[in-house]
């Protein structure tokens, strides 16, 4: 806007295509885009320059566009819920990006670099993930994509219980996918060896603490499910 353009614009203010100016504008998310926002957007596209709140003087941009999303815009197209004439302006060099479950050599990249950063804001203090939990998190389908990683090792450095992280530090909604990857009869055993006991014994905390949780902590019916005497 200009100033003067409304009640309080002292001054003029820069539109974000005047600030990418010569530059790259990232427009995220654009499936989620209103109808009213791309119409103006396509404006933008076609005619090469924004119109300022409060000014009769376009302004020529150059500046090249990056839009993502994860959504299907050819079936949003097709539903009416995105302009397709704006589809075909944004989609002259598509890249697409594979979810994180089919980057499995991507994995440990990532892991490592949230490792560093969040550790870093933690005092410090790192953080190591057990030869398990690195196998439990690549056969992990990770609907979140890389957002949901980082949010994971985000809550395992602010809540962990020592170093290491192990099968019972992680959320509850891995323990499904703990106990099948225990059941499995292939379990994959490193090349520096694998501690048998250490385990055996987050598979048994895993499985008691799931058995905990389903009676609401009544270590009675916890046993009875285990088939364990209750000491």
């Amino acid at each position: 806007y200009v100033k003067g353009a409304f009640t309080g614009a002292v001054n003029s203010q820069d539109g974000k295509f005047q600030a990418a100016q010569g530059g790259t504008i990232f427009l995220d998310e654009i499936g989620d885009m209103s109808t009213k926002l791309q119409v103006k957007l396509l404006r933008v596209l076609q005619e090469r320059r924004v119109e300022p709140l409060g000014s009769t003087q376009a302004v020529d941009c150059d500046v090249r566009v990056l839009a993502a999303t994860h959504q299907d815009l050819e079936t949003l197209v097709k539903k009416g819920l995105f302009r397709e004439d704006l589809y075909y302006r944004l989609n002259v060099v598509p890249l697409t990006v594979p979810p994180l479950r089919e980057r499995t050599d991507d994995f440990m990249l990532l892991a490592n670099h949230f490792i560093e950063t969040y550790s870093k804001a933690n005092n410090g203090e790192w953080i190591v993930l057990s030869e398990q939990v690195k196998n439990i998190f690549k056969n992990y389908r990770w609907p979140g994509n890389v957002r949901e990683l980082e949010n994971t090792i985000e809550r395992l450095v602010v809540l962990k219980h020592g170093q290491e992280i192990t099968l019972k530090d992680l959320p509850e909604k891995f323990v499904q996918l703990t106990n099948a990857y225990f059941l499995k009869t292939g379990i994959a055993i490193p090349d520096a060896g694998i501690s048998l006991k250490h385990v055996v014994d987050d598979f048994e905390d895993t499985l008691i603490r799931k058995a905990l949780d389903k009676t609401h902590w009544n270590k009675n019916r916890a046993a009875q499910l285990l088939r364990l005497n209750r000491t």
